[in-house]
This record gives structure tokens, C-alpha cells and sequence, in this order.
């Protein structure tokens, strides 16, 4: 089968190091998940099977996850084009870089401010209480690019963040890509936060006018609730496929017991909203 749309995101994991008050992805509604690789690969071997194009793995933090890896050479190995989204704390040593980005084609990274005060208060930040440094994130860019792996930077804008300019840092760290996405409440995920991280349409358009000259120089997507809702085909830990279109999310039937052509029967994709994310776009 051709799937309705040609990419993937696999969250191989829950945990995490960090705290953000806004996440979409605690699965706070799925309880405890031990990761397991031979689970993983069955569900990576499904993905490939039913002609998909690009994997990303996310998480939680998916670098937590020792046989991240060799999960990337699994799927490399299938033909699929990898990715991971990962707020960046394991990959600032050659050791790990090395392993990671030698099977890697895109590394995302969740950077929403360079203000240590904002990353504090919005959770971003190790364990709630230590920050990543603009001097950190430069560093991490050129460890990056010396191993030619492309970059993308994932921005949430929120209450904490939607005043500030990120404009000089995108353009001094030239990433491949640069995705913006408005916050998102879900129940079960960061519902009891979302008083304080919620914004409106006419607030996140705020950020976007006021980060235009980056925004323009750089391949982007700039993601409202309306287009995130409905356009991404999504995996959850315990390998279930699932759909955020309602205020919590939609969970299929186990893909490694029905399949992935059957699970997807069982969620609901927009193709539109995915090409309006400008969700196509040349990963190659």
C-alpha cells in the first residue's frame, strides 16, 4: 500500500530529562512502558513494509534509549530516511555524536528560547532546573554539521516565549530547516499546564512577524494548532498508532498484533493539513 502520507514519527520512549509544561508527548495516559529493541524493530519493519519514506524517532527524549543507535542502523538498513527530534543534552560529546549521526540523516533540535529565565519557567531545562546555553546549542550546530547531518530546529511558541526574537541566533546557526509550532493543549499530555503555556492565534502570529527575516531565509514550517490537529501519523511507546484530532489522543489496536495497514484504518490523517504544514518537502 502507499501510505496517505509519506512520514512517520515513532515515540520510542516516555522518559525524559527534561520538564516542559507544554509537551504534547508525557503519555501520561498509557502508564509505564520498558523499551524494548525486538519490539521496536517489529514496529520499524512495519513501517518500511507499508512504504513509508522517513522515520523520526521521538520521544520523550529518544537518546535516553541505548539502542537508539542501532535502531537508526535498523531503519537505515530498510531504506527508511531517519530523523530524531531531541532536546540536544546527549549529543554535546564526539562519543555519542559519533554513534548517533553515523546513521542519522536529520537531527531536530527543540530549542524555544536562548533566555535562561523563560527555559526555566517553561521547564526546559534538565530536570526542571538546568538550562541549555546559546553557547551550547553553537557548539552542538558545528559538532553537527562536521558530521553532515542536517540540521532542524523545533521552536514551541508559547505564553513563555511569543514576545522574544530568535532571529539572530537562526541566522548565525543557519539550520536546513526551521519548524514553528504553537502550543498545543492535549488531555492526558500537558492539560494541567496549559492555563499557564496557551496562547491565542493573534499571539502566535505575534512571534512569527516578529522572527520574519529569519523565517524567510530558511526553509520552514509554521504549524497553528488548527494544522498540527489531524496531520501527523504518530506512534506511541507502547506501539499503537494514534491521532491528536480531538482533545485527547486516539489510540489504534496494538501494531504489533494487527499490523500497521490495519492500525491505520483505526486513526484519521489529513493529507491537506499535512501539505499546508508544509509537511512535504525534500529530506533526501
Amino acid at each position: 500500500m502507499k501510505p496517505i502520507i509519506p512520514s512517520i514519527n515513532y515515540h520510542i520512549t516516555k522518559a525524559c530529562n527534561m520538564k516542559c509544561k507544554f509537551c504534547f508527548a508525557t503519555f501520561h495516559d498509557i502508564g509505564k512502558v520498558k523499551h524494548d529493541i525486538n519490539f521496536s524493530k517489529k514496529i520499524i519493519s512495519e513501517i518500511a513494509k507499508n512504504n513509508f519514506e522517513k522515520i523520526t524517532f521521538a520521544g520523550g527524549e529518544p537518546t535516553l534509549i541505548k539502542e537508539l543507535p542501532e535502531l537508526l542502523e535498523y531503519a537505515k538498513n530498510l531504506g527508511l530516511v531517519t530523523t530524531i527530534v531531541s532536546n540536544g543534552t546527549n549529543l554535546n560529546t564526539p562519543k555519542s555524536l559519533e554513534k548517533i549521526a553515523k546513521f542519522t540523516d536529520w537531527i531536530a533540535i527543540s530549542i524555544d528560547s536562548i533566555n535562561d529565565n523563560t527555559n526555566l519557567n517553561s521547564g526546559r531545562a534538565i530536570r526542571g532546573k538546568t538550562v541549555l546555553t546559546e553557547r551550547f546549542y553553537k557548539d552542538l550546530f558545528q559538532n553537527l554539521k562536521s558530521k553532515d547531518v542536517k540540521i532542524k530546529i523545533n521552536t514551541v511558541v508559547s505564553n513563555y516565549n511569543y514576545k522574544e526574537s530568535l532571529e539572530d541566533f537562526i541566522i548565525e546557526t543557519q539550520p536546513n530547516r526551521w519548524k514553528i509550532l504553537q502550543a498545543l493543549k492535549v488531555n492526558g499530555q500537558n492539560s494541567p499546564f496549559q492555563n499557564e503555556f496557551k496562547i491565542k492565534h493573534e499571539e502566535f502570529n505575534f512571534f512569527i512577524k516578529n522572527n520574519k527575516r529569519a523565517i524567510n531565509l530558511f526553509e520552514n514550517a509554521i504549524e497553528t494548532t488548527d494544522l498540527i490537529k489531524g496531520s501527523y501519523l504518530m506512534i506511541s511507546p507502547d506501539g499503537k498508532l494514534y491521532d491528536n484530532n480531538e482533545d485527547s489522543y486516539k489510540y489504534s489496536s496494538p501494531i504489533t498484533e494487527i499490523g500497521l495497514e490495519k492500525a491505520l484504518l483505526q486513526i484519521k490523517i489529513n493529507k491537506e493539513k499535512f501539505k499546508n504544514r508544509n509537511g512535504f518537502y525534500n529530506w533526501n
